[in-house]
């Protein structure tokens, strides 16, 4: 039999060769400054989000504003400031063994979707708010709007619930096909994407279906909405612009290639990335074709100068906005997941085991990073096809009106972190904190078992 020293001593050894090593792999993910300088950026900070690697991994990510959210398979939300990368809360929510869908942000309210139950908490402290049951198996993860959590289920329904019960109902949708998209907040508007070609909008303020578009080819992502029109993008290679409110298309684009990614629509272009791989970026007034790079896999973000992508062998690429032409690439030597990020020019990177980095553009008295190779040729404009009119009659009803049956259980209160005072450093992934101690975003489980 072991001594029961022996035991504790072993514990304590595994705890910290496995903090050495989550270290070690966090520094190896680090964008190093040189790299960053080279590629015209500076590294802003990085931390590393609560993830237990031998049990999870990062699920899904969102951005909203000043706050960044990241959720791991087991149900760990956490809440980031992307000012400082300080982490402002993290919290549990419903059962890791079912799977968890979507972070959806707006103003006081996030909103998570676990197994099929919806959860609302607190954006400034991750209390949670409430919990309710859904009327269906969800197909994808929430939007905000108005008041209300909009979740579109598989069987084609729409469900909205309202955040504040005195306030408002329940209501829903029935739209046809199967939605296994989130939808995506406009003016006034809610749109939600089918797999069979069909956009749905409806009114946020729960006065109806706005409209129906149809297309002859599958909806390959969530629209884009940008400035009174929404944008989306079908398998065949066309991309739709549309305005919002009356469902009317203005112009339809064409790019020669499948797609199965959805457009970034952004300081008035709409980028959209091919199978190729290529990137095409559009104006999004008139849909002409400005320029197409190929070679570019992932739309990371993009300034008034550059737009900062990811290439197919995995390498950080910097192009000029109005040419397409690559001024810069490198290796980062990391697999990167990237942050949607349609709202500004940050760069957010983030590895499955949750390391979490921050970089952006250099100001101009820093110099321009080193150009490079690539001139790539722009393509013609797209040819001006005829439109398609959307469907007018409503085709789909109210089903029903009722109060929703929320469930107001005391939730387990979420560890509240404090932000740093001070910019926490970007060599140091655990922003100074001790990963072993204080209190336990996983549950106080022992992950070493009984020796």
């Amino acid at each position: 039999m072991k001594h029961p020293m022996h035991r504790a001593f072993r514990k304590v050894f595994l705890a910290l060769a496995i903090a050495a090593g989550s270290s070690a792999a966090a520094h190896a993910a680090l964008v190093s400054a040189d790299a960053a300088a080279y590629l015209g950026l500076d590294r802003d900070w990085s931390t590393q989000a609560p993830i237990d690697t031998s049990r999870s991994r990062v699920a899904q990510s969102a951005l909203a504003g000043d706050r960044l959210y990241v959720l791991s398979t087991a149900g760990v939300l956490q809440s980031v400031d992307t000012a400082t990368g300080a982490s402002l809360w993290t919290t549990r929510l419903g059962d890791p063994r079912f799977p968890s869908l979507g972070v959806a942000a707006q103003g006081e309210d996030v909103a998570v979707v676990n197994g099929t139950t919806l959860y609302v908490f607190d954006s400034a402290n991750g209390r949670e708010r409430f919990h309710a049951p859904l009327k269906g198996a969800p197909g994808a993860g929430p939007v905000i709007a108005a008041g209300s959590v909009f979740v579109p289920l598989i069987d084609g329904r729409i469900e909205a619930l309202a955040i504040d019960r005195d306030k408002g109902r329940s209501w829903s949708y029935q739209a046809s096909g199967n939605l296994f998209y989130p939808g995506a907040v406009g003016e006034e508007r809610v749109f939600f994407a089918n797999t069979s070609g069909e956009l749905f909008a409806v009114a946020s303020d729960r006065s109806g279906a706005a409209f129906r578009y149809e297309t002859d080819s599958p909806i390959v992502a969530p629209p884009a909405p940008l400035g009174g029109m929404v944008y989306i993008a079908t398998r065949n290679g066309y991309l739709h612009a549309l305005d919002q409110l009356s469902g009317q298309q203005r112009w339809r684009g064409v790019v020669g290639e499948i797609v199965s990614h959805g457009p970034h629509a952004i300081d008035g272009r709409v980028y959209l990335l091919t199978d190729a791989p290529s990137m095409h970026a559009f104006d999004a007034a008139t849909g002409e074709m400005l320029w197409h790079t190929s070679g570019i896999e992932r739309f990371v973000s993009a300034s008034d100068k550059r737009v900062h992508a990811i290439d197919r062998r995995g390498a950080l690429v910097v192009l000029d906005r109005e040419t397409g032409r690559v001024v810069s690439r490198r290796s980062v030597g990391e697999s990167f997941n990237t942050v949607r990020n349609d709202e500004n020019d940050r760069l957010f990177l983030l590895t499955d085991s949750g390391y979490l980095q921050c970089l952006h553009e250099k100001s101009p008295e820093k110099g321009e990073a080193d150009a490079a190779t690539e001139t790539p040729a722009a393509d013609e404009p797209a040819a001006d096809d005829p439109a398609d009119a959307p469907i007018a009659d409503d085709p789909f009803a109210v089903i029903e009106e009722e109060e929703e049956p929320f469930t107001a259980d005391e939730p387990e209160e979420p560890v509240v972190e404090e932000p740093a005072e001070e910019e926490p450093a970007a060599e140091d992934p655990f922003n100074a904190a001790d990963p072993f101690g204080g209190d336990d975003p996983f549950g106080g489980e022992d992950p070493f078992g009984d020796f």
